[in-house]
């Protein structure tokens, strides 16, 4: 179930937002993958049209883990990468970098929560603190802020898999611009100016 803003009339003037998702490499990427039956088990979201910054929670970097913002070199680290694009209106785009911008204001008191990662595997529990979550409720509660649901009312904590059914599910709206291997990546594909 992917609803924004977009019954609104569409020429008014929209901006770009981009979900990054990555296969991973890491110690608790395969135990993801084989629980949620994707491939996926990383995702972030971007503002920037050349894709070069990006936000997510992370663990695997020991000396952040929470909030985080990545660069292209960290997808690198990553055996395959998904990214698509939506696009919204001034406001809600105003909304979601406001969102990001508070987690940046609070990056010392975020957390990578090793609970909610269990409790996206069964669907179970729901958020309790903003500021302690993973990759994939992160993303989803800053869109959520702004109006845009990207998984169903009856996915208690979202994963990756989720926004990945999503994206597949509404090629109308949410474009994939790219799926392959990081060191394929035409850096031309992404310049959105």
């Amino acid at each position: 179930m992917f609803t924004t803003y977009l019954n609104e009339d569409l020429n008014q003037e929209t901006y770009p937002v981009f979900i990054i998702l990555t296969k991973g490499k890491t110690l608790i990427s395969k135990p993801i993958s084989l629980i949620t039956n994707c491939p996926y088990t990383h995702c972030s979201i971007s503002l920037d049209p050349k894709l070069r910054y990006f936000y997510s929670y992370n663990l695997a970097d020991k000396f952040n883990r929470g909030f985080i913002m990545e660069t292209r070199q960290r997808l690198k680290q990553s055996s395959g990468v998904n990214i698509s694009v939506f696009f919204v209106n001034k406001k809600t785009f105003y909304d979601i970098s406001s969102s990001i911008k508070r987690y940046c204001d609070h990056k010392n008191e975020t957390k990578y929560s090793i609970k909610r990662l269990f409790e996206a595997a069964f669907n179970k529990g729901k958020e309790t603190n903003p500021y302690e979550q993973v990759c994939s409720s992160f993303v989803y509660s800053i869109l959520a802020d702004a109006g845009i649901k990207l998984a169903p009312d009856n996915i208690k904590c979202v994963k990756p898999s989720d926004i990945y059914k999503t994206i597949n599910n509404n090629n109308k709206y949410i474009y994939n611009i790219y799926d392959g291997s990081i060191f394929d990546l035409d850096d031309d594909l992404i310049e959105l100016e």
